[in-house]
């Protein structure tokens, strides 16, 4: 019996979900379209059918995985407060801070596209951290000026490197679990960790003298 053909848009979607695979564990000068035809179980000139050049496939590789990606936004009840609690604003980094890191444990492809893409100046680069984390960082800074402005934040601070700093934290513990796996962090309590992130934040950043923790 013969084998049914691929329709297009099906071979087109094999093709890059093959070729994300050897790009993130292989790099892209390694990985030769040779190499991708034969993991895909098809000739090179299937490959270009779809895609010009090697390096338009890479960047169709990209733009899918940006769209692939969940961004940061909080929960909807928190997006309609005006202000945000402590209690509030801790559960609001913690749950951010946690999407970030299930994320990058469920799929390594994406975030060793994104560290590849960022590394080689690649123009997705910064429209990949745009969608990843902006809504975030946005959030997290307006809240941040709300809580200068009623005296409970330091008014020396400037709230988007404040938020910048926990998204700094949260995607350097990401990049090392996830993709480095060092022994030394085996032992490390993933939740723990991340309320450790977000007090230490949150206690770094209050006006209040000799506060007690959040």
């Amino acid at each position: 019996m013969a084998k049914k053909r691929m329709a297009a848009d099906e071979r087109r979607e094999q093709i890059l979900q093959t070729a994300a695979r050897l790009f993130a564990d292989e790099g892209f000068n390694s990985t030769t379209t040779r190499r991708l035809a034969e993991a895909a179980g098809i000739n090179e000139a299937t490959i270009y059918k779809h895609f010009a050049t090697k390096e338009d496939l890479f960047d169709a590789v990209i733009e899918h995985a940006i769209y692939s990606i969940k961004d940061l936004q909080p929960p909807a009840e928190l997006l309609n407060l005006p202000s945000m609690t402590d209690s509030q604003l801790r559960k609001f980094i913690i749950e951010a801070i946690e999407r970030v890191l299930e994320r990058g444990a469920a799929d390594t492809t994406v975030l060793r596209l994104m560290l590849y893409s960022i590394l080689q100046n690649h123009r997705s680069g910064e429209q990949m951290l745009k969608r990843f984390a902006m809504p975030f960082i946005s959030h997290l800074a307006d809240s941040i000026r709300l809580r200068q402005a009623n005296g409970l934040a330091r008014a020396d601070l400037d709230p988007f490197s404040c938020a910048l700093t926990v998204i700094s934290m949260a995607a350097w513990f990401n990049i090392v679990s996830n993709v480095f796996k060092p022994k030394l962090l085996e032992k490390i309590d993933r939740r723990r960790h991340v309320e450790h992130i977000a007090d230490i934040f949150l206690n770094g950043i209050s006006a209040i003298p000799n506060g007690e923790p959040v």
